[in-house]
Order: structure tokens, then C-alpha cells, then sequence
């Protein structure tokens, strides 16, 4: 469970406590964390209690947090932090930018004309950001570059503006991830694993526009990340890279699991804002039909995940388990 938090009317954010993860939060006792507001709307609009919540209050904050300067080597990023004076970690242009997106496009229609406006005109410097990173080239950071490339591919639905620089990315760094492995190997990670798997269910469910050869590209990657998170039935990967787990054991993390409907099963995911826990919207927006049902191997998975993110995956076949 995520402890307490405050609401801080002045700033527009709550105060989580205990300090942030970067070099200017991390002595704080408190910090006002931008994606985890984010991700508070975004669990409002998934239990229909959007109505309830800051939401201008919000946007409002974060446009603050948001560098406009075109002569900046960060135009377009967020800050993590309300306290930080520049962006830092600058993953916090896809986690904070992701979650606005999926704002706008899942319940964009039931903001009021004020808090969508403000909403939206954070894209277009968002947009700006996300070109300059998907130049970058750095494929061996997946989880990071995927997200520029999904973020980026959903701005074009605003825009509509060339996509011909973007497609030659995305080939690139699909072909390097398949052949590759990923990288760093962030497929092995029970962390990153669920963050490139929501990152690519928010595009394949979302976009509104993306080429069919590029969905068939994106689609490939999330059913050879679908077919790892299966091998282990829910269990730690092993093994395991970057799992953060210092002071307690691995946790069960089948990402498959955690999507279905909330408000019929009467049940909702743990609170934790510092995941994104998009399971309600995915199951909306028809994911299990989109990725089709659960699998099991029929030989040993030894040999694939060693070269985890190559085209050629287990031989599988489709269990009786229930899609949630």
C-alpha cells in the first residue's frame, strides 16, 4: 500500500512521504511526485471517481513542471519533482507523458473544456521531446527508448506530422531488440518486463494511426514478452536483473493477470501510484482479445530465454486458464 498522502492546494500535488529518488529529493522527508499525481487520475478515471479529484489543480502543476524553451537541451520534459529546479531523471517525460495520454485518450471527453485544453497543450513540447530522443539511437536502454518511441507514435495522432524519421527508428530498434536481446536485458527484469509491456499495450491499443507494418513490429515484441511473463506463471524471473527486491523476496508479477474488469469482479489492484496500473482501461479496450489468451510451452524454455527477443518463440499452445 502507498502511505499517506496530502493534498497540497497552493502547488496542485500531493505530498508523498519519505524522500524522491533523485539527487535533489533524496534527503527530503516529503516530496511532491509528478507521476505518481498523474497515475492518482488516472486510478480515479478507471473507478469513475475522476469528478472527485483536482484534476485542474493538477494539469496546472504539472504544465509548471514542464520545461517551455525551445533553446533548452530539455524542452518538452517534465521535472519528476515540484522541488527539483531541472529535470533530472528525464524518464519523467515518459512515465508523467505516457499517463496523459492515456488521460486524454480514455477519458479525455469527461474533462471539462478548461482541464482538457490545459491537458492537451502539454503535448506539443512533448512532442518536440520525444523526436530529439528517438534520435538518440540508444536501443540498449529498452525500457527508455521504447517508451520515447510509443509516447511519440500517440503524439503523431495530435499532430499528424511526418512520421518517415519515426518509422526508420522503429525498425531499427525493433530489429536490435529481436536480435539483441533486448540490450540490457530488461525482458528478465519483473520491473521493466511490466513497464515495456504496459508501454506497448497503451500504443497497439491506443494509436489511432500507427502504419500496419509498425503495429506488426510492436505487436511481435509484446508477444515475445507475453511468452516469458507466461513461462513463469506469475513467479520471479530467474534470472532476475533489476528487480529491486533488497528487503523482501521477489513478488508474484504476471502482468496478463492484472488486467480485468474492476467494477464486475468488485475488486481493484493494490494502491500504488508508483506503478502504472492501467488494468481496468487495457480490459476495456479489448487487450485480451488483442493478445490473445495465456500459454504454456510444450518443451524446456531453457534455449528460448537465453535468446530471449528473437521471432522464433516456444512452441505453445493455449491453456484453459481463465483470461483474468
Amino acid at each position: 500500500m502507498e502511505p499517506p498522502a496530502t493534498f497540497d492546494e497552493a502547488v496542485g500535488l500531493w505530498i508523498d512521504e519519505g524522500p524522491g529518488h533523485t539527487a535533489p529529493v533524496s534527503k527530503l522527508p516529503r516530496a511532491q511526485n509528478g507521476r505518481n499525481a498523474v497515475m492518482r487520475l488516472i486510478r480515479a478515471a478507471q473507478t469513475g471517481s475522476l469528478k472527485d479529484m483536482p484534476v485542474t489543480s493538477v494539469l496546472r502543476a504539472l504544465e509548471a513542471m514542464q520545461v517551455r524553451d525551445p533553446a533548452s537541451a530539455h524542452d518538452g520534459c517534465f521535472r519528476w519533482y515540484w522541488e527539483e529546479t531541472k529535470p533530472v531523471d528525464t524518464n519523467a517525460a515518459f512515465f508523467i507523458g505516457m499517463g496523459l495520454l492515456v488521460l486524454d485518450k480514455a477519458r479525455g471527453a469527461d474533462l471539462d473544456e478548461e482541464s482538457r485544453q490545459q491537458l492537451q497543450q502539454m503535448f506539443p513540447p512533448l512532442e518536440r521531446w520525444f523526436d530529439r530522443e528517438v534520435k538518440s539511437r540508444t536501443f540498449y536502454y529498452p525500457n527508455k527508448y521504447l517508451g520515447d518511441l510509443v509516447c511519440a507514435w500517440l503524439l503523431r495522432d495530435y499532430s499528424r506530422s511526418s512520421v518517415e524519421e519515426l518509422r526508420a527508428a522503429t525498425f531499427e530498434a525493433t530489429a536490435y531488440w529481436q536480435e539483441q536481446s533486448w540490450g540490457w536485458g530488461e525482458h528478465m527484469s519483473d520491473v521493466y518486463a511490466k513497464v515495456m509491456l504496459n508501454q506497448l499495450s497503451v500504443l497497439l491499443l491506443y494509436a489511432e494511426h500507427l502504419p500496419p507494418d509498425v503495429r506488426a513490429a510492436f505487436q511481435d515484441l509484446a508477444q515475445g514478452l507475453l511468452v516469458i511473463n507466461d513461462a513463469f506463471a506469475g513467479g520471479p524471473r530467474v534470472p532476475l536483473i533489476r528487480g529491486y527486491a533488497f528487503q523482501k523476496s521477489p513478488h508474484e508479477n504476471s502482468f496478463r493477470d492484472s488486467i480485468y474488469d474492476w467494477k464486475r469482479q468488485g475488486t481493484l489492484p493494490p494502491t500504488s501510484y508508483t506503478v502504472d496500473s492501467l488494468g481496468y482501461f487495457f480490459w476495456e479496450r479489448g487487450w485480451h482479445d488483442v493478445f490473445g489468451a495465456k500459454t504454456v510451452s510444450t518443451r524446456d524454455h531453457t534455449r528460448s530465454l537465453a535468446s530471449a527477443g528473437t521471432r522464433r518463440w516456444p512452441e505453445s499452445r493455449p491453456t484453459s486458464v481463465s483470461a483474468v
